[in-house]
């Protein structure tokens, strides 16, 4: 308990810190044309026009995002001018609407100064909009993408089983066969390693190139873009166990279709649709000197968000990418290593629609097997081993920004288990699963320790507590399932 009061007392004196801020950063130049400055960093402005009808509850400040005067490192307080029209609406169990990432239902306001701190949680579409017909298709303009920072909050990454201790050592040591050492360290992880901490008071800005490796209790986690697709590169350095690799969801020339209908605070219709989908690709490579005592499971949200404003509709939306890993090591032996790759195609769009009341999956077609990890499974040990990994890229069309951001979403979910035989038994067996589901729905869904994480200091300052999820029920559909071992003998039947 010691420890959770600490992190949250930690969270709160940021949260205080920045509140207390009256400064602003508007001042810097925009890249992004279309932005103002103060837009491209906290995000595009509302206005109420006759396209859209707004809850009766939303407060939408004067000036929108020119009124921010910063965010808290958190995420959930945004200190505001207060002298900005209509600021001194904002109380407990309204919405603020201030820019397409500042939305949510307002649990607590401050005074600092001159200025007025809002703490916020979220709230779901029809909170905010009562009547719209909102409507965008064409070419996805990665072009646009912003690398948002996320709140840096605990719960962030969750030790779901053993986990290896604090001390720091090298993947090296003798091979299985004693001849020649072990080495596994990336550059990459190397430079992640030295990578200093999101600062703790206010939020960072966001920028148009990748950012540097974040690392959060030895998970390093980096968001990957590129023409080809999105993605995520892992490695993690602790006690003797190192893994990198790479996560990427490829795609051919995208196109996002989205439409979303409300009617009288209830959605009518909602479509969002990718284009181009091509394939899942996954390059991973292992290590341990410590065997069984050093195994890992953990699971990770990566604290950069992925984001594209969509410009034409008459409330300010953005595609949002979000994304999360988990990783599971299964060292049984001493100086062991394992790596696959593995590279699996499908053609055709990926997402979702819904009407009236019933959904329905929109699932690529065409899966084709580009490169096997049963065949590209490779290492040296004594016993067997093997590597669980799980990784969920989840699109939102919407308002709001990271784990808060609402709208009409679905998020493609794989699974993945490799196993490698001992190199000491007669025959080296190999097992490879591989799953895919598509997950959809329209709201909003946090990992419970974050919400339990938010809620405690949040009790601190005597605010209101936010839910883990909001909107529909999540559905799932399974995509891909396959599984196999080698070579084809009944002794390796167990491999998987």
């Amino acid at each position: 308990m010691n420890v959770r009061r600490a992190a949250a007392g930690a969270v709160v004196a940021a949260l205080l810190a920045a509140s207390c801020s009256g400064s602003s950063s508007n001042t810097a130049s925009s890249p992004d044309a279309r932005l103002s400055a103060a837009e491209y960093r906290y995000g595009a402005s509302p206005t109420r026009n006759s396209h859209v009808t707004y809850q009766p509850d939303v407060v939408i400040p004067g000036g929108g995002a020119s009124s921010v005067r910063s965010v808290s490192a958190d995420g959930l307080t945004w200190t505001l001018d207060g002298h900005a029209t209509d600021v001194d609406k904002l109380v407990p169990g309204k919405i603020l609407f201030v820019t397409n990432r500042g939305a949510g239902r307002v649990l607590g306001t401050r005074k600092v100064g001159g200025d007025v701190a809002v703490t916020i949680g979220p709230a779901a579409i029809t909170d905010v909009i009562r009547d719209a017909n909102l409507s965008q298709s064409g070419p996805l303009d990665t072009k646009s993408i912003q690398f948002r920072p996320g709140p840096m909050i605990p719960g962030n990454v969750v030790q779901i089983g053993k986990s290896a201790s604090t001390t720091t050592t090298s993947a090296q040591g003798a091979s299985a066969d004693g001849s020649r050492p072990v080495t596994f360290e990336p550059a990459a992880m190397r430079a992640a390693a030295s990578t200093p901490p999101l600062p703790n008071g206010t939020l960072p800005p966001p920028s148009p190139s990748r950012p540097a490796p974040v690392n959060i209790t030895g998970l390093h986690m980096t968001p990957l873009l590129a023409s080809y697709g999105f993605g995520i590169e892992v490695g993690y350095d602790k006690a003797g166990v190192k893994v990198f690799g790479q996560a990427v969801f490829y795609v051919s020339h995208p196109t996002l279709t989205f439409r979303l209908v409300i009617a009288h605070g209830r959605v009518t219709t909602a479509e969002v649709r990718l284009g181009g989908a091509a394939g899942l690709r996954v390059d991973f490579r292992a290590g341990s000197v410590t065997g069984l005592a050093g195994n890992i499971h953990e699971l990770g949200q990566l604290p950069v968000d992925l984001s594209i404003p969509i410009f034409g509709p008459a409330v300010p939306l953005a595609v949002t990418l979000h994304q999360e890993f988990s990783i599971q090591t299964v060292f049984s032996a001493k100086n062991s290593t394992l790596s696959f790759a593995g590279d699996y195609g499908f053609a055709g769009s990926i997402g979702f629609g819904y009407r009236n009341g019933g959904f329905g999956a929109d699932a690529p077609a065409g899966f084709t097997v580009r490169k096997s990890m049963l065949q590209s499974v490779n290492g040296l040990s004594v016993g067997v081993n093997g590597l669980v990994l799980g990784y969920q890229l989840k699109i939102i069309v919407g308002i709001g920004g990271w784990g808060f951001a609402v709208g009409p979403y679905f998020s493609i979910n794989a699974g993945i288990g490799v196993t490698n035989g001992s190199d000491l038994g007669i025959v080296k067996c190999r097992g490879a699963t591989f799953d895919m589901d598509l997950g959809y729905g329209i709201g909003y869904s946090i990992p419970q320790p974050v919400a339990s994480a938010i809620n405690f200091f949040l009790r601190a300052l005597n605010l209101g507590q936010i839910k883990a999820s909001g909107g529909t029920p999540p559905h799932l559909e399974k995509l891909i399932h396959r599984q196999g071992y080698a070579p084809k003998l009944k002794i390796c039947e167990g491999a998987v």
